[in-house]
């Protein structure tokens, strides 16, 4: 993964409220940039996101996953609202509490940043 994508994850991530000093921070900042790297070639990688996430930090597919729950838990009462709007459009409940899934949440931010990309080819070189 370039060094551009995971800034924007990075950025994203912050934006959408999630504190980098959680470990569900760092498994969705991985997870999503699994997902923008394979997910053209392997369209299961959501099914085995949590597996390969949790093999690369040493921890079980469940502690992965409860991680990126609480870290979007936490984050979503200040998250970037305008943000939030983009990612989610009408699949969430406009101006709600709705939290997306952490699938939804891994794919949606992987599809915006690849989009951005396609609009700015320079940021992703995977």
């Amino acid at each position: 993964m370039s060094n551009n994508v995971e800034k924007d994850i990075t950025k994203l991530l912050i934006d959408m409220g999630i504190a980098p000093n959680l470990k569900g921070f760092h498994y969705l900042r991985r997870a999503i940039g699994i997902y923008i790297a394979i997910a053209e070639s392997d369209p299961d990688v959501l099914r085995n996101i949590y597996g390969i996430v949790s093999a690369e930090f040493n921890t079980s597919r469940t502690g992965a996953e409860r991680s990126m729950r609480h870290a979007i838990k936490a984050g979503w009462k200040n998250r970037d609202l305008s943000l939030s709007q983009k990612l989610f459009g009408n699949i969430l409940a406009e101006g709600g509490d709705d939290l997306p899934s952490n699938q939804l949440f891994i794919s949606a931010a992987g599809e915006w940043i690849r989009q951005r990309a396609h609009e700015t080819p320079e940021l992703i070189r995977i």
